[in-house]
């Protein structure tokens, strides 16, 4: 994808619990360390979310807790989060693709994990 947009609706997500949760530990670390990890633990996932998004142009899932949709017009993907349960949707990503998929492929792979890493550090507003 041609030069991704970032919104402005980057923020930590203010919640508390305990220490020792899963989602906690992945609070201390920035996002973009967690992406390669995310992109090996979970590639057969990741890669079939892929596949299926270029092939269908839309993708709706949750992921702990929040609303994601991903959609493809018009070669435009976008990579959206909710943070009020699907009431609404802020774009995180957006991007052009290139038309061939074995460029598409790892982009739009890297941009599912991307989303995915920042919703399980807390770097995704929640109303």
């Amino acid at each position: 994808m041609n030069d991704g947009k970032a919104s402005s609706y980057f923020q930590p997500r203010n919640e508390k619990s305990l220490f020792w949760t899963k989602e906690n530990l992945l609070r201390k670390f920035h996002y973009w360390n967690i992406i390669p990890i995310l992109k090996i633990l979970k590639r057969k996932k990741i890669t079939a979310q892929a596949r299926t998004l270029l092939k269908h142009g839309l993708i709706e899932t949750t992921i702990s807790g929040f609303q994601v949709r991903y959609a493809i017009k018009n070669s435009v993907a976008t990579f959206d989060v909710s943070p009020d349960n699907g009431k609404s949707f802020l774009n995180y990503l957006q991007g052009t693709l290139e038309g061939e998929k074995n460029i598409d492929i790892p982009d739009v792979i890297n941009s599912i994990a991307t989303i995915e890493a920042m919703i399980r550090t807390g770097h995704c507003v929640k109303y």
